[in-house]
């Protein structure tokens, strides 16, 4: 399978979510899959296809220094190579739905739940008042 783990972005938890990518995508290697990982903010060239941007993985270190987009429109064109995309993001939009709602509208599969269950499960207190708690 073609995989894209997403990690990073401006989130404080962003050192967390690289050594969290790291790994998952070391296992998705391990189990046959091709793996690219792609920082939230990251900028990087076009690639025609998944082979492509796979081929060049090991070259794809530049990180946007816009500290207000939480993720570059290369990231996200990008995403859109991969069959699916497994979220490695600690904090920030990959938390709060954001990212899972940017994900969706450009109807790109991804691991985890949607937007709206993210969402809200990070809400507390919207989630106490839909669980009828005080």
């Amino acid at each position: 399978m073609n995989i894209i783990v997403l990690f990073g972005g401006l989130s404080p938890e962003a050192e967390v979510s690289a050594s969290s990518a790291k790994q998952i995508s070391e296992h998705l290697e391990a189990a046959g899959n091709k793996v690219v990982s792609l920082n939230l903010i990251g900028e990087y060239p076009d690639y025609p296809d998944f082979a492509a941007l796979y081929k060049a993985k090991d070259e794809l270190t530049s990180v946007h220094t816009d500290k207000t987009v939480e993720i570059t429109d290369q990231t996200l064109n990008l995403a859109k190579l991969a069959e699916i995309c497994f979220l490695a993001t600690h904090g920030g939009i990959g938390e709060n739905g954001q990212l899972q709602a940017l994900l969706e509208l450009n109807k790109i599969k991804f691991t985890g739940n949607r937007f709206l269950s993210t969402g809200v499960a990070m809400d507390k207190a919207l989630s106490k008042k839909i669980d009828g708690a005080r």
